[in-house]
């Protein structure tokens, strides 16, 4: 399922390491359902930092790659398949909480618990 080239990882970000060791990490797929969730809020005006999560899943890492070319993660990363996917599944209106039925929480949660690890630094 997480099968990889070596010659691949080699040319991989240090970005795009760390966001495939954290998705490969997710095994109830937790991340996933947030990038639906978040895709799927139509009701409301999106948090800065909810924003802020879908654009890194669209755009990658704009600001970053602007100041240190190709070191950031780039919008056409392999390593951003995934969430792209589960952001599609959220704007579509499909049921984020049954397509990853796995992760135990909601978007809600997960955002508090963002929010307040933010707010520790």
């Amino acid at each position: 399922e997480y099968g990889f080239n070596l010659l691949d990882y080699a040319q991989e970000t240090e970005e795009e390491k760390l966001l495939r060791t954290i998705r490969e990490n997710d095994e109830v797929n937790c991340g996933l359902r947030l990038v639906c969730e978040l895709s799927s809020i139509k009701d409301r005006p999106l948090l800065l930092e909810e924003w802020e999560i879908l654009a890194f899943v669209w755009k990658g890492d704009e600001l970053f790659n602007l100041v240190f070319p190709g070191q950031g993660i780039r919008s056409s990363s392999e390593t951003l398949k995934d969430y792209k996917d589960a952001a599609r599944v959220g704007a579509r209106g499909s049921s984020c909480s049954s397509q990853f039925s796995t992760c135990p929480v909601d978007a809600s949660f997960m955002m508090e618990e963002i929010l307040r690890a933010r707010r520790s630094y």
